[in-house]
This record gives structure tokens, sequence and C-alpha cells, in this order.
């Protein structure tokens, strides 16, 4: 392995989207993982046969045409930053962060490829992915939600389950506490005993969150279906999009929709409509549209023709009729 510096690989570029961003390369530099612009670190080339993937990487989907982007990138241009990883048995390394740029050099047929060894334990090594993949832009809402919860899963010794148990409680009682206070404010609890709730508070803010914003709008995503949940994780649909599914309720016409949806690229508002559409389709037969309605009326009149078997009911119709014109006539005068 060769040992380099990092500012010996400063010349190095690569696309935008593996470029650390601002706020990540301060995470990692107050984590002492990448320098500061006034220090230098080591790195070392490792081959690449050494290094293996990582099953608890916090991204859920990594799509193929960027890794096949990126690659053509690094054959011309080489890597900016190094690979985080941690030493595992059998001389073996294991990618934390940097799992696209790993991939990519295997795909542009490198030998080796820069990284930073750091003993990780399980937890910190979650700690370190999490925080990297959070402070991208690219992570979908799905994966940005299963990252805050196994980061407060692992804060506060809780399951995903218990900590979203933990997260609608303090919903619940911070709305109790507005709706007595009657103002509004900060979204804390003041003199609260539980250091729980600081621990979510903290960690939210933390990611640039209003924890109670979030819980509002974003929470509800575990209570998807999963095919619905799936096809969002995976980014083969946009997270607006995908949502408007949840409230098709048959298991197999949903996937059938969804599928077709993905296929053909439809857009947000036909989806809507292809959704709306069904909805009336499969509605109690009983609760007619106003169109439906209409038609019925003129079929039941065409079929009893009461202006033959009883002029008196057909005179009352007759009177009824004006009334609607008079109604109708008083619409598209207001239009």
């Amino acid at each position: 392995m060769v040992r380099r510096t990092i500012r010996q690989v400063k010349s190095d570029t690569v696309t935008d989207n593996e470029t650390l961003s601002k706020e990540v390369q301060d995470a990692f530099i107050r984590q002492g993982v990448i320098p500061s612009s006034n220090q230098t670190a080591s790195y070392q080339l490792i081959p690449i046969s050494q290094i293996v993937t990582w099953e608890n990487q916090p991204r859920s989907y990594i799509d193929q045409q960027a890794i096949n982007k990126l690659a053509k990138t690094i054959e011309v241009e080489g890597f900016k930053y190094p690979c985080l990883v941690r030493p595992i048995e059998d001389n073996k390394y294991q990618i934390v962060a940097g799992e696209r740029r790993y991939l990519a050099a295997q795909l542009a047929l490198k030998t080796e490829i820069p990284c930073l060894i750091e003993n990780l334990n399980d937890t910190d090594a979650l700690e370190a992915a999490l925080k990297e993949n959070l402070l991208r832009e690219d992570l979908n809402p799905i994966e940005v939600l299963n990252s805050l919860l196994r980061l407060l899963s692992d804060q506060l010794q809780l399951s995903e389950d218990d900590v979203c148990k933990l997260l609608y409680e303090m919903k619940r009682r911070w709305e109790t506490h507005q709706e007595k206070k009657k103002s509004s404010g900060e979204i804390n609890f003041p003199n609260s005993t539980d250091d729980r709730y600081q621990t979510v508070i903290t960690l939210f803010e933390s990611y640039g969150y209003n924890w109670y914003s979030y819980v509002c709008s974003q929470l509800k995503l575990r209570n998807l279906p999963k095919d619905v949940y799936q096809a969002i994780a995976t980014g083969q649909i946009e997270y607006s999009k995908g949502l408007k599914f949840k409230s098709i309720k048959d298991d197999k016409l949903r996937q059938s929709l969804l599928n077709e949806a993905i296929e053909l690229g439809w857009s947000q508002k036909l989806i809507s409509q292809k959704i709306k559409q069904i909805k009336e389709s499969n509605a109690d037969p009983k609760v007619l549209s106003p169109s439906q309605h209409l038609s019925d009326v003129t079929r039941r009149v065409n079929q009893v023709k009461p202006w033959k078997t009883d002029p008196k009911v057909w005179k009352k119709i007759q009177t009824k009729l004006k009334g609607i014109e008079d109604l109708l006539l008083e619409v598209e005068n207001n239009k």
C-alpha cells in the first residue's frame, strides 16, 4: 500500500455529485476524518481486492447510470476525496463512506483506491456513514427518515418502533402545551424531566430540521404500503408522486398502477387523474356522481313516458323542470 497525503490529491477532480459538500467536509474535519485546510492527513492506496462493502450502509439504492458516469470521470480525472474504510478480518477493509466511488472504481478497472483507515466499531461506523449521507442533498426522503431513526435508535438505545412512539408522544405533548399556552415559539419542552426529548431536538437541529415539523410531515412514511415504500426508497418514483398511491387500498390494483406509472413515467397530474378514475369506478353504486344522477333520471323519464301515462304527474315534472332551468340561468348569468 502506498501512503500519501490529502494535499497530494487536491489536483484530482470528480463530478459535483461525488464531491463532498462543505457541510460534509466540516463534519468530517470535526471528526478528524478529513484534515482542515492547514492540516495534512495521510491516506493509503489500498488494493481494490481487499475492500468490501458494508450491508448497513444508509443508502438503500444506488443509481447504476450515475455509477457508470462516475466511472468514466474517474478513468480520466481520478479521485478528489478518499473513501473512509475500517479494517476487518483477513486483511480486508470495509467501506464506511464512499461506496459509490468504490463501485465506480471497479467499473473503471482501477486496481487500488485512496482510503482513510479508521478503527471504528459498529456504532461509530454507522454514525459516520449516516452523517455523510444525511449531509448530502441527494438522499430521498425515506433514506433520510431511515437514517435519522437509526441515529436516534443508537443514541437512545431504543428500537426504531419505540423511537417512533417517542416522537409521537413528544408531538402530542407539544400540541397540548401549545393549546394551553395559546402561543407559538420555539419547539421546546421547558423544564422537561425526560432527557430523551432534548436528545431528539438536538439531533434534528444538527441536520437542519425542526423536529416537530419533520414528525408531522415525514414520519407518516413509515405507514406506507410496502410496494410504495420500496419504490420511493429505491428511487424508482419521486417522493411526491409515490405518496399518492397510498390511497389505493387494493394491493394488486395499487401495484399494477404503480408499475405502470414507473414504466411510463407518468406526471403527478396524470397519476392523480388515474387514481381519481379508479376511485369513481369503484365507488358505491348507490352513491352517484352529479352527471350519473342526471343521466339516470333522464333514462327513467324516457322509460316511464309520464306525458302519456300520467299527464298530471307530467305537469308537476314540467313545473320542476322550469325551476331547474331558472336556477341554471341564474348560474350562467353569474359567470
